[in-house]
C-alpha cells in the first residue's frame, strides 16, 4: 500500500498530540477495535453447515462493513453468495426473498433494539417459517442486550460484540468476521492485515496519517468536506462504509468532516463540474488499485464517426480507469486542492485489512484533535426517538 500527500503541512504539535490521544486509548484498552485482530482470530475456528446463501440481517456499522469486504472479494476469490437484508424497503425486500433458496441467516445489531434489524428480522421468522432452535439462525449482538435475550429463549448460537466496540468500528469483530467466515472467506490475512498496519502506526513508522489528521481538523473550517473517489466499482461499499465512520464520528458540537463517496470514473460525470468550478472548500483523496490482475483490451476497432476514442484503442481496461484517475487528480491539483492518494498495488484480503485499520485510526485521531467524542451518535439517538412516536 502506498499513501501520498499532495499538499505541505507541518503541525508537529497537533501530529505528536494526535498520537499521544490515539495511543492512549490503545494502551488503556478504553477503545476496542485496535484489539480485534487479535481477539477475532478465534473465529478462524468456526465451522458452518453447507448453505447456498449467506443472509445478514443488520443495517449500518452492522453490514456496510462486512458488505464492503464481500463485494471487495466475490468476484476474485471463491466464496459463498451474500445477501444483505438492510433496508425496509418492500420492493428491494421481496426481490431478495426470492434470491433465498437455502440460507443462513445472521441477525445483526449491537443495541438489539435496532427498528429496521428487528423488523426484517419478524418478517424473515414468517416467510421462511423459522423455529426455535433452528440451525441456520443465528445472532451477533451486545452481551445482555434484547437480541441475546431472544437467542438465549430460542436457543439460538449467539456472538456477542465487544462493549467497547462501536457499530461503525466493528467490522473486524463477530460482526463481520463470522459471517464472512461462513461465506467461506479467509478472514486471518485480513485480520493480520490490520494487524501489521496499527503496529506500524504505533511504531511510528505510518507518519502520514498524522499529517493527514492534522490537517484535517486544523483546517475543518476552510475544508469541512472530504471527497472520496474510489477508482473501481467493487469499492462502492467500501466508501459507504467510509461515510458513516466519517459522518457519524466527526459531525459534532457544529464541527463536520463531511464526507462525500463517489466511484471513478463514474461520478466524474456527475460531481467533477463542481470541483472544478463550485466554491471549493474540500479536501480529495483518491483510492484506486494499480494492477486489477485482468488482462480486458479495448478492441482495435475503428468505427465510423467515433473515431474521436481512437487513441485508447490497443490499450487496456486497467489502463484507461488509472489513468482517467490520474488525469482527474492532476486537474484538481491544479485547481490547488487538497489531495491526498491511496494506492493498493493489488486487491489481496491484507490490504483489504490495512485499509480498515488505515480509515478507522484516522477517524480517531482526527475526532481527537476536534475534541468531539468520536465513538458517541446522539443526532442518530434523537431521531429514533421522533419515529417511535410516530407509530
Amino acid at each position: 500500500m502506498k499513501y501520498n500527500l499532495y499538499f505541505e503541512y507541518e503541525n508537529n504539535k497537533a501530529q505528536k498530540q494526535a498520537y499521544e490521544n490515539v495511543l492512549k486509548e490503545y494502551e488503556s484498552q478504553e477503545i476496542g477495535y485496535y484489539h480485534l485482530p487479535e481477539s477475532s482470530k478465534r473465529f478462524d475456528n468456526l465451522s458452518f453447515d453447507d448453505y447456498s446463501e449467506i443472509v445478514v440481517i443488520g443495517i449500518g456499522g452492522s453490514s456496510l462493513g462486512t458488505k464492503s469486504i464481500y463485494e471487495m472479494l466475490k468476484n476474485k476469490f471463491p466464496t459463498k453468495k451474500m445477501i444483505f437484508l438492510e433496508n425496509p424497503d418492500p420492493i428491494d425486500l421481496l426481490a431478495k426473498f426470492k434470491e433465498i433458496t437455502n440460507p443462513l441467516f445472521f441477525v445483526i445489531s449491537k443495541s438489539g433494539k435496532t427498528i429496521e434489524t428487528i423488523s426484517i428480522f419478524k418478517k424473515v421468522i414468517k416467510h421462511f417459517h423459522l423455529k426455535p432452535k433452528a440451525k441456520n439462525l443465528k445472532i451477533i449482538t451486545d452481551f445482555g442486550s434484547p437480541l441475546e435475550k431472544f437467542a438465549n429463549e430460542w436457543e439460538l448460537e449467539c456472538f456477542t460484540i465487544p462493549k467497547n466496540v462501536g457499530g461503525r468500528f466493528s467490522v473486524l469483530s463477530a460482526v463481520g468476521m463470522v459471517p464472512l467466515k461462513a461465506a467461506g472467506v479467509d478472514i486471518v490475512p485480513i485480520l493480520d492485515g490490520a494487524k501489521e498496519f496499527r503496529d506500524r502506526f504505533f511504531d511510528k513508522k505510518e507518519e502520514h496519517l498524522l499529517k493527514k489528521a492534522a490537517f484535517f481538523a486544523k483546517n475543518h473550517k476552510i475544508y469541512p468536506v472530504n471527497v472520496m473517489f474510489a477508482y473501481a466499482t467493487i469499492l462502492n461499499a467500501f466508501k459507504e462504509w467510509y461515510v458513516q465512520l466519517f459522518g457519524e464520528s466527526l459531525g459534532k458540537n457544529g464541527k463536520e468532516i463531511m464526507p462525500v463517496g463517489h466511484i471513478g470514473s463514474i461520478d466524474q460525470h456527475s460531481f467533477l463540474q463542481l470541483l472544478m468550478e463550485g466554491m471549493g472548500h474540500k479536501t480529495i483523496t483518491f483510492l484506486k488499485i494499480n494492477n486489477f490482475e485482468v488482462d480486458l483490451e479495448i478492441p482495435n476497432l475503428n468505427l465510423p464517426h467515433l473515431q474521436a476514442t481512437d487513441f485508447v484503442n490497443g490499450h487496456t481496461f486497467e489502463e484507461l480507469i488509472n489513468k482517467e484517475c490520474e488525469a482527474t487528480k492532476e486537474a484538481l491539483l491544479a485547481k490547488e486542492y487538497p489531495v491526498d492518494e491511496i494506492i493498493m498495488d493489488t486487491l489481496t484480503h491484507k490490504n483489504i485489512g490495512e485499509l480498515i485499520m488505515y480509515f478507522e485510526i484516522l477517524t480517531s485521531a482526527i475526532g481527537s484533535l476536534l475534541e468531539v467524542n468520536t465513538y458517541n451518535q446522539p443526532g442518530v439517538e434523537i431521531g429514533k426517538t421522533i419515529l417511535r412516536n410516530k407509530f
